[in-house]
């Protein structure tokens, strides 16, 4: 006579009675791990993340040493992502020169924009007015007579102009070049020259 339900041996948990079935179980367990692997089957792996290099740093020039400085600001200026670095470029050869000043830097610096310009990093138009404005004997202000005529008007526009350029003439004579007797003479005809284009403004 085969074994009945109730006649398999029972199993108590926590007090109540449990009916256990190997077969059952057994397949329980099986579907539970195809459920488990179906819902890991559907989950999209994360998208590869993919590193985008930064660009090389914009080195401005720095230390003692012009021609190590020069050397440094062309490799900056010639770097795609460097292009607006000229003016920090520039006023940091200026700054090095200080180190050693001398009518060589003068001519170095000239170089290194001249090279600038063959290598259409910055138009001949702003190194013309770099050099004029921090190397030249001259008053860029007065680089025209329409800017004359203009400045008689408005006098005190053009005495704030020459105060800036000889700031930047004193950098450049004193510091860079190492020329300050030429830089005490140029004081005194600027002083001279204001003074007489005071006497020509207050004509009507």
């Amino acid at each position: 006579m085969p074994a009945r339900i109730h006649d398999r041996p029972a199993k108590f948990h926590d007090g109540v009675h449990v009916l256990t079935n190997p077969k059952s179980i057994t397949k329980k367990y099986l579907f539970l791990a195809a459920v488990a692997l179906g819902i890991a089957g559907c989950v999209e792996p994360p998208p590869p993340v993919v590193e985008v290099p930064s660009p090389p740093p914009c080195t401005i020039p720095s230390g003692y040493s012009i021609d190590k400085g020069i050397s440094q600001g062309l490799k900056t200026m010639r770097l795609p992502n460097c292009g607006n670095s000229f003016d920090r470029v520039f006023e940091a050869l200026l700054r090095v020169s200080a180190h050693r000043p001398g009518v060589r830097n003068r001519t170095k610096i000239v170089n290194f924009l001249e090279i600038l310009v063959r290598e259409n990093k910055i138009p001949f138009k702003k190194t013309n007015i770099l050099f004029r404005t921090y190397f030249d004997k001259n008053l860029v202000a007065f680089s025209s007579s329409r800017k004359i005529s203009f400045y008689r008007k408005k006098p005190e526009i053009i005495s704030n102009l020459i105060d800036k350029e000889m700031v930047k003439k004193r950098v450049g004579f004193e510091y860079v070049m190492g020329l300050k007797k030429e830089f005490r003479q140029l004081q005194i005809r600027v002083k001279e020259f204001k003074s007489t284009f005071g006497i020509l403004t207050a004509i009507k």
